[in-house]
């Protein structure tokens, strides 16, 4: 009986044993997740699987390939619609294999070719991290892909060609900083995606690594050691600025999907993990032989064109202004091995940036022809040494398919959104308190408005920089300036360009000093 009392009294406190213990094993590991999170950062994971208005990670993103559209997964840990049913092993087999949870095949717009080096350490803290999420409901949607490439068992051929699995090994003969670098950009960054080009079958060329590409309407640059077309010729820092802010100063600005992955992923990067990545992209090797591209003659009237246009503010010789505009000479866009990032921000017009001041559109005032024009004479003037391969057909092409403000045709009422968060909170706050106010903008009073909502915004709107305020008023703006029926699209696209440059230099201090010199 003293035997069987012992056991009775000792097995409650057993049990409470490994209750405790296994409720310690399910507690959530704070910095695995912490780590994780930031991991996911740097591969950019939200980017893909969010679709506009949705919930993070929650998929639904549709993205165009040249075979259709493949939509992403939801992988927030939903049991039914995420990957809450997702072991550790299942899902690095995912990452690293390029395999679903139930042995499917999953299309290279995936980007596991990159993801298959990263540790399995750092692929776990990931699982951690989407682990810890909100799960939420939403079910795959499908995909849009053409015959045969909707049968996903013909991608055993593809993987037979071009892809094995493998981990990321350290170069013996590389400092640990660029190796860590080479991690970064190889690995969970998979900047190989879209600054490698592709062959017909959609899979990179191991070649042309990080030589520059055309996606989506975009050229992703030549990012290697490249002295002429890449940043071989950068500093250090210029390339750890452009990282981390979007702006390189005296060289380029970040544009399309290059500023969207500087916004949500690159700029919330520790510095040191930037200087790594600037540390080996700065030893990539140059292509050995660099085609020079077609050439198209450039027109005489093609400096006419520039000095009319362009040269007010970027200079005579493309030198530009220090810290408010660009120079064209020695620009990594301007030198790109392709031109549509050019045309693209001739016709476009550019978003004020933590440097530089809004670029106004020309669409609504050059032609197709004016603007290849111009890109080909600023891309063979002052140093530059580009292709001059832009055309009037190309201009066209990428005037159709690309977001324009106000210069889509007579009656256009083209407004795209703002790019961030900050940029969005504050047009939605001009639309509700300065609603009036901006109805009432004109010509003869835009100073006086502005100087009225600018101080208001920032008195009410904090931690924003002078390029939110200026991108996110100039966006509510713009639907304003759209309903104006009495005036033409250029008209119309001259006073958003004015609203914008006047918000600009209301927002940095320089309207008030202009003022107070007279």
């Amino acid at each position: 009986m003293t035997a069987l009392a012992s056991l009775r009294t000792a097995l409650p406190a057993a049990l409470l044993f490994f209750s405790t213990a296994g409720a310690s094993l399910a507690a959530p590991d704070h910095a695995l997740i912490e780590r994780g999170k930031y991991l996911a950062t740097i591969g950019d994971c939200a980017a893909c699987h969010t679709k506009q208005g949705g919930e993070p990670f929650a998929g639904g993103l549709q993205i165009p390939t040249p075979f259709g559209s493949v939509t992403t997964p939801n992988i927030t840990p939903d049991k039914r619609t995420g990957i809450g049913e997702w072991t550790e092993d299942e899902f690095y087999r995912a990452l690293h294999e390029g395999i679903g949870k139930h042995g499917e095949y999953l299309y290279p717009v995936f980007p596991f070719t990159s993801f298959t080096k990263v540790k399995r350490d750092d692929v776990n803290a990931i699982r951690a991290y989407l682990m810890s999420l909100k799960p939420v409901r939403a079910p795959r949607q499908p995909d849009h892909l053409a015959f045969p490439f909707n049968i996903r068992d013909t991608l055993s051929v593809w993987r037979g060609l071009f892809f094995a699995p493998g981990v990321f090994e350290p170069d013996p003969a590389k400092t640990e900083q660029v190796n860590w670098g080479a991690y970064l950009v190889e690995g969970l960054g998979h900047c190989g995606q879209c600054h490698t080009s592709r062959n017909l079958m959609g899979a990179t060329i191991p070649g042309d690594a990080l030589q520059g590409a055309a996606v989506q309407g975009w050229f992703a640059p030549n990012i290697t050691a490249d002295m002429t077309r890449g940043i071989g010729s950068w500093s250090e820092q210029q390339l750890v600025s452009y990282l981390a802010s979007g702006v390189a100063p005296m060289r380029s600005i970040a544009e399309g999907p290059m500023a969207t992955v500087v916004h949500d992923s690159l700029s919330k990067l520790k510095v040191d993990d930037l200087r790594a990545i600037a540390a080996y992209l700065k030893q990539t090797p140059p292509r050995a032989e660099v085609s020079g591209g077609s050439v198209v003659p450039v027109p005489a009237g093609a400096a006419g064109v520039y000095v009319s246009n362009c040269a007010s503010c970027h200079g005579l010789n493309g030198e530009g202004v220090k810290d408010r505009i660009p120079p064209l000479s020695q620009n990594g866009t301007v030198n790109a091995e392709q031109p549509q990032d050019i045309i693209k921000a001739v016709l476009a017009g550019l978003p004020a940036t933590q440097q530089y001041g809004p670029m106004p559109s020309f669409a609504a005032y050059l032609s197709d022809g004016d603007i290849a024009a111009v890109a080909n004479y600023v891309r063979s003037r002052w140093g530059n040494n580009a292709p001059t391969d832009a055309d009037g057909f190309l201009v066209r092409e990428i005037r159709q398919s690309t977001p324009i403000m106000l210069a889509g045709g007579e009656g256009s009422t083209q407004c795209p959104p703002p790019v961030n968060e900050k940029e969005r909170a504050i047009m939605e706050r001009a639309k509700t308190d300065f609603g009036e106010l901006l109805r009432t903008t004109q010509s003869a009073n835009i100073v006086l408005r502005i100087q009225e909502i600018v101080p208001k915004i920032k008195a009410k709107a904090h931690h924003v920089s002078e390029a939110d305020i200026v991108n996110g008023l100039t966006a509510a703006f713009c639907p304003v300036v759209a309903e104006r029926e009495t005036m033409s699209v250029a008209q119309k696209r001259n006073l958003l360009d004015v609203f914008a440059q006047v918000t600009y230099a209301e927002a940095s201090g320089m309207l008030g000093r202009r003022y107070s010199r007279r």
